[in-house]
């Protein structure tokens, strides 16, 4: 049995949509999106779980990715180059699963489970590196607090 493919109908006419308007010079996203909701409404429709489940996976993924949605915590977070939310590869019973930490709330134990650095992990974020810094400072002095703690001193 094959996949179903999500949103099927507004992707066949987003495609369309793309290459008329890359054709004729004027593609942004914005008037691939204003075609669509314009010409294609029965495609919306018919896809309209779809395409809520992606838009809100979508809104998801950019609230993990923000550097904080607490103002309290932002100027903190900038000030230390970290992201509230950074996702890590972490070794779980011998097994390598990524999984999403709080980084102001982390402690050298908890990044201690981090799996080892593959090569091809080696290109990693910004703010990933920086935790990795900050981590490693506190484990080298023997801090046992959290992020949060250590920058707040």
């Amino acid at each position: 049995m094959s996949r179903r493919t999500r949103a099927g109908h507004v992707k066949s006419a987003l495609y369309e949509i793309t290459k008329k308007l890359v054709a004729e010079g004027t593609y942004s996203t914005h008037l691939a999106v204003m075609e669509l909701r314009r010409n294609h409404d029965k495609a919306i429709k018919a896809d309209a779980d779809d395409v809520r489940d992606v838009g809100l996976k979508v809104l998801a993924g950019r609230v993990r990715a923000n550097r904080s949605g607490d103002p309290l915590q932002s100027d903190l977070l900038r000030q230390a180059g970290l992201k509230e939310f950074e996702e890590l590869v972490i070794l779980d019973n011998g097994k390598r699963t990524r999984k999403t930490f709080n980084t102001l709330d982390m402690t050298v134990a908890d990044f201690n489970t981090q799996a080892p650095i593959r090569n091809a992990e080696k290109n990693t974020v910004s703010s990933a590196q920086r935790l990795r810094q900050i981590m490693e400072e506190m484990r080298a002095a023997g801090y046992q607090w959290t992020i949060r703690e250590y920058l707040e001193r």
